[in-house]
């Protein structure tokens, strides 16, 4: 399951802040400099979180990757939960952030679980980044492009809306 902190409930994620290299956007919704979402694995326990922030439009994920019930979830949360959100705001998309080789070797296998059609263009192949688009409120994989190889400042998936 996923579950959505109130505002109040941030300081309970303060402890995923600690591990690993966490980008600066999530450090400033957790500590209410920037406006965003929490969404978590255990409301009492969060082991994993994913971060939305309103000033990057995008989506961090930080905590354990390993948490199935979480990611088993993900799909259909924001298919249902988070895109229409996204869409009232009148975004045209969001990024995902994994900020670490095993949140985007997740994510991968996350995503791939997803129907896909491909298609490519990429200008200046660096490492390969997935774009998917959502037609009718469902994921498609769009295309595949090139973005830099440092995690936290490009985002390993974007989801069109």
């Amino acid at each position: 399951m996923i579950y959505e902190l109130s505002r109040a409930q941030f300081e309970t994620i303060e402890h995923l802040l600690k591990k690993g290299n966490v980008h600066e956007e999530v450090i400033n919704v957790v500590s209410g400099l920037s406006l965003g979402w929490v969404f978590v694995d255990n409301v009492m326990a969060p082991g994993t979180a994913m971060v939305w922030s309103e000033k990057t439009k995008g989506i961090f994920f930080i905590g354990s990757p390993a948490s199935e019930e979480f990611n088993s979830a993900l799909i259909a949360y924001m298919k249902y939960i988070l895109i229409p959100r996204m869409q009232k705001k009148n975004l045209e998309g969001i990024s995902l952030y994994g900020g670490s080789k095993v949140w985007n070797k997740k994510l991968g296998s996350i995503f791939e679980r997803v129907e896909v059609s491909l298609s490519s263009g990429a200008e200046n192949p660096v490492r390969p980044c997935i774009t998917y688009a959502v037609q009718d409120n469902d994921l498609k994989q769009s295309a595949v492009r090139a973005d830099f190889e440092r995690v936290h400042e490009v985002p390993l998936y974007t989801l069109t809306l």
